[in-house]
Order: C-alpha cells, then sequence, then structure tokens
C-alpha cells in the first residue's frame, strides 16, 4: 500500500514538471503570452534625483523625477499635439511624461531627447517645484474668485501643465506659454484637457518669477474661454480685453507691485510711439502686453484692487467689451472722479494723461507707484491712428484732421509739455484716421513728412503667448 501511494505522489509530481515545461503543443516551454515591454530610455538615464526637500509643500504631491521612481514605470505618458517650435502653422506630436501630480494639477515634461526638457525638469530641482506647487496653490483660489470657474470635464478636472520648447522669433522675443480652446473643443488635434503650454526656457530657477507669471496668464485664459463651455455665456471674448485680463494677474496674485518687466518695453518702442495701444491688438508684438498691461495697472490701482478686475471678468457677455471697463470704472473708481471718467473717451483721456504726467496722487497718475516718459514727436509727421491709439506730439506741432474720432488735449508736467492726440473711437474695426503733423509757424514743407506705420515691436525681454484660435487647417509634423 505504502509502495502504490509513493508511486502515486512521484507520478503526480513528474506530471506537474512536465506541463511546467512542455505545455504548448509543439512541447515549446509555456511563458507569459507577451514578454513585458522594456522599460522607456528615461527610466534608466540620468533622469531621477536624490535631493532633499528643504521646502515644506502645502499640497500632497508625487514627485516622478525622484530616485525611488527609477526603473519604475508609475510615471503617466501621455501624446499630445502642440504647436510647434519651428513655425505657429504647424503641430508636433509629443510624447510626454508626468513629472509631478497633485490633486489639482498635472505636470508633463517633452520626452524629445534632443530638446533636454527631461533633464531641464531635473535641474530645475525639488525645492523650485515646491515653489511653484506653493505658488499655484496660495493664488488658485483667488483666481477663481476673480475670474471664474474653470472647465473640468477632463482628467478628473485637474489642470495639466506641459512645459515644452515654443517658437522664438528673430531678434530674441519669443512666445511664453498659450493656451487653446481646442483642446475642450474636441477639434481633430484637440488633447481634451484642461492644459496650458509654457516654454520650457523658464525651467531655470532665475527664471521662477515669470514661470509663474505665465501660468496665471495662460490660466486666465483658460478660465475666460471655459464661460463658454460652462454655458455662461454664448460668445467669446475680443482678444485685447481677454488679453488684458491675462495681464491683470499679475496683480491679482502679486497686489499693487508694478510689473516693471513688462513696462521697460515702453521706453523701447518705435509703433508705441507712433500711437499702438492695445484696443486694436496686435499679434506677435510685444506692444500690446505693454500697453494693457500699463491700463490694467492704472484701473487697479485707482478702481479698488481685485473688486474692479473681477467686475470686468465677470461682466454678462452680450455687453460691449470696452463698455465692460467703462461699467467697471463707474462700479469701482472714487466718486469725485465719476464725471473724469464718464464714457470710454475721458478713461482713455486719463489714462494717457496718467502715462505723461508723474504725478504722485491723483486720478492721473499711478499713485506714485511707477512713472513713464513717453516719447514725444517732434518732427512732420502723418501718423494713422486706429481706434484707441493715441501720441504725443511736440508743443511746436499741430494736429490737422477730418472727422470726429480725433481729439486732443494738452500735457503740462514741469518743464516738459507735450499735446496728447488720440483716436477715442470705440469701434472695434481697424479702420484708421489720417492726422497731419505740421509746425505751427509753417515750416517744412509736406515732402519732409515722415510716415509713421505702426508697425510690431518685439521687445527680446518681453514674451508673448500664441493668440487664442483653433488648429483647423494646421499641419500636423512629425518629428
Amino acid at each position: 500500500m505504502k509502495f502504490k501511494l509513493s508511486i502515486f505522489i512521484f507520478m503526480l509530481i513528474f506530471s506537474a514538471l512536465f506541463v511546467n515545461v512542455s505545455c504548448n503543443v509543439d512541447g515549446s516551454p509555456c511563458g507569459p503570452e507577451t514578454p513585458p515591454s522594456p522599460p522607456e530610455p528615461d527610466y534608466l538615464g540620468e533622469h531621477f534625483t536624490n535631493e532633499i526637500v528643504t521646502i515644506p509643500a502645502k499640497t500632497t504631491y508625487n514627485y516622478y523625477n525622484s530616485g525611488k521612481y527609477k526603473n519604475k514605470p508609475e510615471q503617466e505618458r501621455v501624446t499630445l499635439y502642440v504647436r510647434s517650435d519651428k513655425d505657429k502653422t504647424r503641430l508636433r506630436e509629443v510624447r510626454g511624461r508626468r513629472v509631478i501630480e497633485t490633486p489639482i494639477l498635472d505636470i508633463y515634461v517633452d520626452l524629445s531627447e534632443y530638446r533636454g526638457v527631461v533633464s531641464k525638469s531635473v535641474n530645475f530641482g525639488i525645492n523650485n517645484w515646491i515653489k511653484l506647487l506653493n505658488s499655484f496653490y496660495d493664488n488658485y483660489q483667488k483666481m477663481i474668485d476673480v475670474y471664474g470657474n474653470h472647465y473640468k470635464g477632463f482628467n478628473g478636472g485637474k489642470i495639466d501643465i506641459l512645459f515644452v520648447d515654443l517658437m522664438s522669433f528673430d531678434g530674441g522675443g519669443y512666445v511664453g506659454g498659450y493656451f487653446t480652446l481646442d483642446d475642450l473643443e474636441g477639434h481633430t488635434y484637440g488633447n481634451k484637457r484642461q492644459i496650458l503650454y509654457i516654454n520650457s526656457r523658464y525651467l531655470v530657477e532665475i527664471n521662477i518669477d515669470n514661470l509663474m507669471h505665465t501660468i496665471f496668464h495662460e490660466f486666465q485664459h483658460l478660465i475666460n474661454y471655459s464661460r463658454v463651455k460652462l454655458n455662461i455665456s454664448q460668445r467669446k471674448m475680443d482678444t485685447w480685453l481677454n488679453e488684458a485680463l491675462s495681464e491683470s494677474t499679475y496683480y491679482i496674485t502679486l497686489g499693487d507691485i508694478p510689473n516693471s518687466d513688462r513696462f521697460s518695453g515702453y521706453h523701447n518702442s518705435a509703433s508705441i510711439k507712433e500711437g499702438k495701444s492695445f484696443y486694436t491688438w496686435m499679434g506677435e508684438s510685444s506692444d500690446s502686453y505693454v500697453a494693457s498691461s500699463m491700463f490694467m495697472y492704472w484701473l487697479y490701482l485707482h478702481g479698488g484692487g481685485d473688486k474692479i478686475i473681477k467686475n470686468i471678468a465677470n461682466f454678462d457677455r452680450d455687453m460691449d467689451d470696452y463698455y465692460k471697463v467703462v461699467k467697471a470704472v463707474k462700479n469701482n473708481f472714487p466718486f469725485y472722479y465719476q464725471f473724469q471718467v464718464k464714457d470710454w473717451e475721458n478713461i482713455l483721456l486719463s489714462w494717457y494723461t496718467a502715462n505723461f504726467s508723474q504725478n504722485s496722487s491723483g486720478l492721473e497718475s499711478y499713485l506714485g507707484k511707477y512713472t513713464f516718459t513717453p516719447q514725444i514727436i517732434t518732427m512732420n509727421s502723418i501718423a494713422n491712428l486706429a481706434p484707441g491709439e493715441g501720441i504725443y506730439i511736440s508743443q511746436y506741432l499741430k494736429a490737422i484732421y477730418t472727422g470726429n474720432n480725433i481729439v486732443q488735449k494738452d500735457l503740462t508736467y514741469g518743464n516738459r509739455k507735450a499735446t496728447l492726440v488720440l483716436n477715442k473711437s470705440s469701434s472695434t474695426d481697424t479702420n484708421r484716421d489720417e492726422v497731419y503733423l505740421v509746425f505751427k509757424n509753417g515750416s517744412g514743407s509736406s515732402r519732409q513728412f515722415q510716415i509713421l506705420n505702426t508697425k510690431p515691436y518685439l521687445d527680446p525681454k518681453i514674451w508673448i503667448d500664441y493668440q487664442d484660435d483653433t488648429n483647423n487647417n494646421i499641419t500636423l509634423e512629425k518629428d
């Protein structure tokens, strides 16, 4: 009996071994149907760090550049369509890796090895990443309180940020970031995410302040278009006011600190001298960003800070965009200024005067926070002023024009004198009013006139963002 039991046990073990090594029909060893894929290269490269965290984070997070994730595929991979860093008429397919995961924000980097964005994200350092997270955490609710809620239809409602190479321009200007409504609208190359695209050049410690300004600028664009997606509004906001609100995020997040990086461009731009402002928005130019940042700062200082910005952002979209500003000014400027800012014309006149006056108090000032020195035209010229555009001319010149859109105002500050010549029109068309600037004493001839052509100026120190248009008719490129 014992012998038979031993034989049975032996045969059972032998059968199990046989099945284990040759269970396939052809007698080959059994194994997984599909062998595991090798890890992607950045799991194994020098893209991990064992840094010591010295700054407390205000939110929970996973940091996938940490050495504990080396050789472990926890990082999420995504394929995204991004506006090309070579030509804005093309899209590039980008393979991205998640670097940081938080309850409200996920951050990705472009995996294209030769662009080196993953390496930048490691060299940026964990403590700088935590500074970014803390800043976003501190200001996220404030942004929503002022500008409104953002669409949360994708990725569990999170906001995504992708660090990627974006376009640079001749002369040193560059695109700092962009938001596209395509991602929310399901277009062919829309990414179906609440995503902000940020230039990877910011992944350097000295650029962290500009990085945060750019993120909040683009976040406002997301919120702004979310009003359409959330059925709060039926139409988009005009570009000039949408961008101006994004410029105002600097003051919403930092308070009444002047945006000196933006403002420095005011003194350098030939086209601002020739009248360029923000109401007739110019793409691929730093001029409109400079002027709109100045204008929103002036409104912020005199209109109760966050209150006036919140008013503008949340008015009914059926209202003309310029009138949103007029109504917000009436709601928030001190009552003793109300007659001076009773309409769009007088608001513009007061703002242009503040840019010239260098006063430290009063409506026609920046309350001593910042002073500007406008460039003054001193030669016979022909200016073509679009709605909202104004120039400062020498006291020895006079302006000759037809039509009812041009207004003038004599300005004096100390020994400085000039005349403001402004197109007061609130029309959103690009029709320009021709203004002849001639010497009052009659010297000079028409042949000596300099024609002032408002042309884009791209300050290499000032970033711009892509216009919020669609990807229709944009070609997809492959690396």
